[in-house]
């Protein structure tokens, strides 16, 4: 038998003791809903978002504003995993290209007055180390009105790099494609979605406390398949920065906490 209670506040409305009184065992299944820090310089101007909090208002969570900041034409997006690439396909794409997937009414009447124009994937590592799954990399790919840029640069392996791809099928996927738009003509499709390889983010660059650029370090792989930085510096003009470094759980009453990694210590799940 399975019983839902809705609208009930841990911590609030109910406790760990309260529980502890009705159930043999107790299992906190909350997930992970706050953005990992980046400590860069420039991470708290005006423009500087997290991933977590776009996610979230174009899902339609009822704890977040209504509307969200979409002027910038030119966006950077932090981050080589699913949820940038999400992040990344969101901003890229137009409001009614995203219509069918019932996207709440608000998020819609937003992307159709999204200015953005370019958006730029940036990750410190090579093709070979990306998170992306082969599907939502391939999607991105699907939209009529996206152009999705590698450049040929960009593409590198190490001994690292290639051992990764040779013990993952969906590693050396996910190079395969992205070597197959690295030597591709660049097409005339509207909105331009770059995904940079070797670049490390080390600021964001600000004027009048509003994000005007990005700056990153060039990497280089050490052949292991880690990075190691250049010194040379690339300066990026966008107006907006979205991490997308991974998510944070957050602190639940009555639980010991690791407050530096994020999550409540256990033994084989047992607290």
């Amino acid at each position: 038998q399975v019983r839902l209670l809705g609208n009930i506040d841990y911590g609030t409305d109910i406790t760990l003791d309260d529980l502890r009184r009705f159930y043999d065992a107790v299992i906190f299944s909350t997930g992970a809903n706050a953005d990992r820090a980046l400590n860069i310089p420039g991470i708290d101007l005006d423009g500087s978002y997290g991933a977590a909090d776009f996610v979230s208002w174009y899902d339609g969570h009822p704890d977040v504003p209504r509307t969200w900041p979409l002027d910038a034409e030119k966006v950077a997006v932090l981050g080589v995993g699913n949820v940038a690439l999400d992040v990344a396909r969101v901003l890229a794409k137009t409001g009614d290209e995203l219509l069918p997937t019932e996207i709440p009414a608000n998020v819609y009447e937003g992307l159709k007055a999204n200015k953005a124009l370019e958006v730029h994937v940036f990750g410190r590592r090579g093709p070979a180390q990306a998170k992306f799954t082969p599907l939502e990399l391939r999607e991105l790919d699907h939209s009529p009105n996206i152009e999705v840029i590698v450049a040929p640069e960009d593409i590198d392996y190490d001994e690292g790099s290639e051992a990764a791809r040779r013990g993952s099928k969906q590693v050396d996927m996910v190079a395969n494609t992205l070597q197959d738009w690295a030597i591709r003509d660049v097409g005339n499709r509207p909105h331009k979605l770059f995904l940079h390889f070797f670049e490390s983010p080390t600021e964001i660059l600000g004027e009048n406390g509003k994000v005007v650029g990005l700056r990153t370090e060039r990497t280089e792989l050490d052949g292991t398949g880690n990075v190691r930085g250049t010194g040379t510096y690339n300066d990026w003009d966008v107006q907006a920065v979205y991490r997308a470094v991974g998510y944070l759980s957050q602190n639940i009453a009555q639980l010991p906490f690791d407050d530096q990694a994020g999550t409540i210590p256990n033994e084989a799940g047992r607290v």
